[in-house]
């Protein structure tokens, strides 16, 4: 990690450092301040003297982050599972707006935190517009665990925490999986189809997912819980493969005959000996024997021999 001796913002937060999540973390704490400054336009180089500028005209909170990058930071090692994932960053913030919620509506003047937690509109408003990803979630987290614990070791509880519930709401993605193959696009399409038709209300004022990635999304909205994902996947997965035997069967009539024990016994041996299913098997030979006419006839001719009477 670079040092900066020489550095407005490093003397200012006490800390000689450099990295992205430092600059970050002090960014969303100027903005949860000033939403006007989230959409600033500035350069890497400009980045660290614009943030020194303002914070020199409010040391209140330049003391704030020093003490905060102190005590309330917890080591980078516990973060390692948050990767440049956007469908991950997107989760996260919604994870941490839902936290802020509710801290919000438990909080009393009684409390550690001196003032209420913000509104999530106000957090989210709060949000510098240049930080995507993983400096995204990593800032937001930060930020939160500075103002809601007062002890590392309940930041460090609660990224554990976040991390197994992740971990434990991607698994769920194995109901989905059979939409992400060959034919993922048409069944994107069917699943669309099939969502809109049980309840409308499922896709209303909603976008159609147009890659894995954005169907996985649309399933971590809240209102999806882990058992409506999979009921959902079951049972379009049911349906979709329903309707592909139907077209597949389209030009096809169901037959029933009885064949010897010795007969069938040859005709799985066949089907396992090739990869094919008994009645591939049957097609094949039927086919082959109407085109060329050679066993059929080498058998009646057989057994005209066999049945003729000599002279």
């Amino acid at each position: 990690m670079a040092i900066l001796p020489n550095d407005n913002l490093a003397r200012i937060i006490g800390n000689e450092a450099y990295s992205s999540r430092i600059e970050s973390f002090v960014w969303i704490s100027l903005t949860q301040k000033d939403p006007s400054l989230t959409n600033i336009k500035t350069t890497p180089s400009s980045l660290r003297d614009f943030l020194a500028n303002h914070l020199h005209q409010d040391w209140a909170l330049a003391n704030e982050i020093r003490h905060d990058l102190q005590f309330n930071i917890i080591p980078e090692h516990y973060l390692n599972w948050i990767t440049d994932n956007y469908r991950q960053s997107r989760w996260i913030q919604t994870y941490i707006t839902a936290y802020i919620a509710q801290s919000r509506s438990a909080w009393t003047p009684n409390t550690s935190q001196a003032v209420p937690p913000p509104t999530p509109a106000a957090f989210q408003a709060g949000i510098p517009h240049h930080l995507l990803r993983r400096e995204l979630s990593i800032a937001i987290f930060d930020y939160l665990t500075s103002k809601a614990f007062t002890k590392m070791e309940e930041a460090i509880e609660y990224c554990k925490r976040m991390q197994h519930d992740w971990q434990y709401h991607t698994r769920q993605d194995l109901h989905l999986a059979w939409l992400d193959d060959a034919d993922a696009e048409k069944k994107r399409d069917f699943f669309w189809g099939w969502l809109k038709s049980r309840d409308y209300l499922l896709t209303h004022g909603q976008s159609q997912f147009l890659s894995h990635e954005e169907l996985l999304i649309f399933f971590d909205q809240t209102r999806f819980s882990a058992t409506a994902k999979e009921v959902f996947g079951k049972e379009a997965k049911k349906t979709w493969s329903q309707k592909q035997r139907r077209e597949n069967t389209k030009d096809k009539k169901q037959c029933n005959f009885v064949l010897s024990e010795k007969t069938v016994l040859k005709l799985e041996m066949l089907a396992h000996r090739h990869g094919l299913s008994r009645t591939e098997i049957i097609e094949l030979l039927v086919e082959s024997e109407a085109k060329h006419e050679r066993y059929i006839s080498e058998r009646l001719e057989r057994k005209a021999l066999l049945t003729t009477p000599l002279e």
